[in-house]
């Protein structure tokens, strides 16, 4: 045997590095690309974490990372209220596959969280790459895209609000290696906070990728979503001590009318992406959106009148129709030398969006304050009547155009990017008077990461924004946008051959022309906004994360938030933070392996959430308590099962997120309580 004759000899350590997919994104200039040479601060939250969380819903899923407040109107699953960096997101700063979708509708269901593959969170503007939009940021939906590879899973859930939930997850590989296949849904109901309301969704979407040939691939994803709230979807809000209607009345109390009040929402996406390889150094990439949205509500708000011991009940009644349109390509421009490479990409978007809404009332009859309860309970019956009077009907249309360029070039340890964005904007509104409104606007980003060595890398990036307003000024014509600039510098610590990661973003964040209403004239009719506004944003995010050996894992995030308004009509405003916007955020999430098997283990995760003390009105007279949470998750894995308790809250802390005033009467919106889900998955 000629290798008996082969010396032996010792290798010494070596590694082999890989790119993970969740360390990659095109938030930062359209292309995929490393996180750590984007300069810019991304967070990206995959769909194995969403699962740990036992999250349902996007602000869930957000509620560990740096700087964002997830839904300030808590347990309303139509409004989406996130804010960055202080900043509110509004529709405009939330994509579903890098897309704007419904900018104009202020109640729209978002995806189920199970049917995404990631969330990305960009912070600061946005605009030289998704045009108008707020300047704390955007957040990225990602549906589940089909893989080269067999897997299936199911799910069952149940848990707080009798929450039971199936889901289902298949993909499939084809035998030529051209074509993949899955189909992801979920079937779910629970309780609301309402008395005798509940919520039901059916969500089913299947997606495909095809490799046309040895230069072409073409994904197309869809979705449908059917949810239907038999009852009342008004958020929990509680009555403030002082409040005329305290005590009168239980907060979660059902005024409405049993089998009349419901919302049901229809919603279908379908999303595609085709990238041609032309050559080596020239390739094309098109993406695009259509999606329709369709909502009948029929709610009952009932509002406690203290002069006259009544509560009076309105039935509102809403039938919403909107449909989005989205067109995304541009060429791409690749080069390549040893180390050195460079990316140019020039390209045009467009979107379009129409929105209608046909209003009307049902009045109903009011309540005594001495025979509420008997009507809440049942004692007493009344039958309301039937009389329809039709109220507004608002139409919205909008299409937003923009030529785009971007670059990005590695030459040696220096990193480069920059882009520049060219925009119109076009709004149209059959109400508010807003006849047809056209805008235009340049903006641009630009940013270096230098590679300082292996492990280190500082950056510094500069980028912009623009945001219409629907404000008009002394003569009821609309105001200019608003407009936003970010200065960001960093320093990330990654080493490839050590379980520990660190960075740390410093940022100062302005947004001006913000519309300030001047209401001095005694005639409402006379009020009118001016540009004059100016907003500030100062502050850092700091991320650690250390794999310990004994199976241990560590990770900590904190975010200094200095908010302050510049200008303002009102002199007492100057100086003052924004309101909701907390100074100090804190997360720390512990992860520890107990128990090892062959075929898996037993793991135990503790998770700490703190939100400092902010301002309940932009005077700063009053303020919301900081507030600590514990969450908690133990998962239980042998061969292809999964069993995982998750409680949120732990401790049942109770907490505000928000305060506001409905209807004249002081009330707050009050932190998610605990809650508790036993979930299994199935995996082969």
């Amino acid at each position: 045997n000629k290798q008996k004759d082969i010396p032996s000899f010792e290798l010494g350590t070596f590694y082999v590095y890989g790119n993970r997919y969740k360390n990659t994104s095109t938030l930062g200039g359209k292309i995929n690309q490393e996180l750590k040479k984007i300069p810019a601060s991304i967070d990206i939250v995959t769909d194995k974490e969403i699962q740990k969380q036992g999250a349902t819903s996007l602000s869930e899923a957000l509620q560990y990372e740096t700087g964002v407040l997830g839904n300030m109107m808590n347990s309303d699953p139509l409004q989406n209220k996130p804010m960055i960096r202080g900043f509110d997101l509004g529709n405009k700063g939330i994509l579903l596959e890098g897309i704007k979708d419904f900018t104009n509708v202020d109640d729209v269901i978002r995806p189920d969280v199970y049917g995404l593959e990631k969330v990305e969170v960009l912070k600061g503007p946005a605009s030289t790459f998704i045009g108008s939009g707020s300047p704390g940021g955007v957040i990225n939906m990602k549906l589940k895209s089909p893989k080269k590879e067999n897997f299936s899973e199911v799910e069952t859930k149940i848990g707080s609000k009798h929450e039971k939930t199936f889901r289902f997850d298949t993909n499939e590989y084809n035998e030529n290696k051209d074509m993949a296949i899955r189909i992801v849904g979920s079937i779910s109901k629970k309780d609301l906070f309402i008395d005798n309301s509940t919520l039901q969704r059916t969500y089913i979407s299947p997606s495909v990728f095809k490799q046309l040939n040895d230069k072409t691939d073409l994904t197309i994803k869809t979705f449908y979503q059917r949810d239907l709230v038999d009852g009342s979807l008004a958020p929990a809000m509680i009555q403030e001590k002082y409040s005329p209607a305290y005590g009168i009345y239980p907060d979660n109390a059902f005024v409405g009318i049993l089998g009349w009040d419901k919302v049901k929402q229809k919603q279908w996406g379908l999303n595609f992406e085709l990238n041609h390889k032309v050559n080596e150094n020239i390739s094309f990439h098109q993406k695009g959106l259509i999606k329709k949205l369709t909502q009948m509500s029929h709610q009952t708000t009932g509002v406690f009148n203290p002069v006259q011991n009544k509560m009076f009940r309105f039935g509102a009644m809403i039938d919403t129709e909107a449909v989005t349109y989205a067109l995304d390509q541009y060429i791409k421009l690749h080069k390549e030398n040893g180390e050195n490479k460079r990316d140019t990409i020039i390209g045009i978007d467009g979107r379009y969006e129409n929105d209608i809404n046909f209003q009307y009332n049902r009045n109903l009859l009011p309540w005594d304050k001495d025979e509420i309860k008997d009507y809440l309970s049942g004692k007493k019956l009344r039958i309301d009547p039937e009389d329809i009077v039709p109220m507004d009907t608002i139409s919205y249309w909008n299409h937003e155009y923009g030529l785009y360029a971007s670059h990005n070039e590695k030459r040696g340890k220096w990193n480069y990017s920059a882009g520049i964005r060219r925009a119109s904007y076009v709004v149209h509104a059959e109400r508010d008077d807003i006849e047809r409104d056209k805008y235009w606007a340049t903006t641009g980003q630009a940013g270096i990461v230098y590679e300082l060595t292996d492990e280190l890398l500082p950056y510094v990036h500069w980028n912009n924004s623009f945001e219409p307003v629907h404000a008009f000024g002394k003569d009821k014509k609309l105001l200019k946008p608003k407009t936003g600039r970010q200065f960001e510098v960093g320093l990330r610590y990654e080493p490839k051959n050590k379980p520990v990661k660190a960075s740390i973003a410093l940022f100062d964040l302005r947004e001006q022309n913000v519309p300030v209403a001047n209401q001095t004239d005694p005639k409402p009719e006379n009020w009118y906004s001016e540009s004059i506004g100016e907003v500030r944003s100062r502050g850092f995010d700091v991320k650690l994360k250390k794999e310990f050996e004994n199976d241990l894992s560590v990770r900590a995030l904190y975010t200094y938030n200095d908010t302050k308004i510049i200008k303002s009509f009102r002199a007492n405003q100057e100086g003052k933070s924004f309101i909701y916007a907390p100074k100090h955020m804190l997360n720390i999430c512990i992860e520890k392996i107990i128990k090892k098997y062959a075929d898996g283990d037993i793991t135990a995760r503790l998770g700490m959430r703190y939100i400092g003390k902010r301002a309940n009105d932009s005077l700063n007279r009053r303020y919301i308590p900081g507030v600590t949470l514990y969450d908690a998750q133990v998962s239980y894995t042998r061969g292809n099962g999964i069993v995982r308790l998750n409680v949120n809250n732990l401790f049942n802390k109770k907490y505000n997120l928000s305060r506001s005033m409905q209807w004249g009467l002081p009330v707050s919106y009050p932190g998610a309580e605990r809650s508790v889900f036993l979930s299994y998955t199935h995996k082969w």
